[in-house]
Parts: structure tokens; C-alpha cells; sequence
């Protein structure tokens, strides 16, 4: 049981590190999501990370409290509304 909690973090330390790498590439090959030659994605790249670990922590734990479901919700409307606001600099 206590071996799951450092494979969740690291599983999601590593996922991260590679949607960051992998969009920041994808950004600057497409133009996307840039403000003065910074890519603009990290926050995609953390929230794409949270929403996987979660869901391979949903087949771990074989299941989700009415918590992790509101905070899942309302972690997604967070990064929904950051993308927005990265793309039209609010």
C-alpha cells in the first residue's frame, strides 16, 4: 500500500516533465501559444499530467470519492480558463 503513493507522484513527476517537453516542441514547430518567443503551454502540460494521474490513480484505488471528483472538476475549469487566458492574454 505504501508503495503506491511514490509510483502515483513520480508517475505523474515524469508525465509532467514529458506532455511539457513534448508540447513546447509542438508550440514552437506551430507557432502556438507564444508571448515574446515563450511558449506558453506549461500549464497544459501540468493539468494534461494531473487529469492522467488521476485517472491511473482511479485504476489503482478502483474508484473516486465525491471530493476527488469535485476536485478533478474543478481543476479542469481552472486549465480550461488558463488556456483561455494564455491565448488571447487576458
Amino acid at each position: 500500500m505504501l508503495i503506491q503513493y511514490p509510483l502515483i507522484f513520480s508517475t505523474g513527476f515524469l508525465l509532467g516533465i514529458f506532455f511539457i517537453i513534448r508540447l513546447k516542441k509542438f508550440s514552437l514547430s506551430h507557432n502556438l501559444l507564444i508571448s515574446k518567443g515563450i511558449p506558453l503551454i506549461g500549464g497544459i502540460g501540468a493539468g494534461l499530467s494531473f487529469i492522467f494521474i488521476t485517472l491511473f490513480s482511479l485504476y489503482i484505488y478502483h474508484g473516486l470519492s465525491k471530493e476527488i471528483i469535485g476536485l478533478i472538476i474543478s481543476s479542469t475549469i481552472m486549465l480550461f480558463f488558463g488556456v483561455i487566458d494564455d491565448r488571447w492574454e487576458l
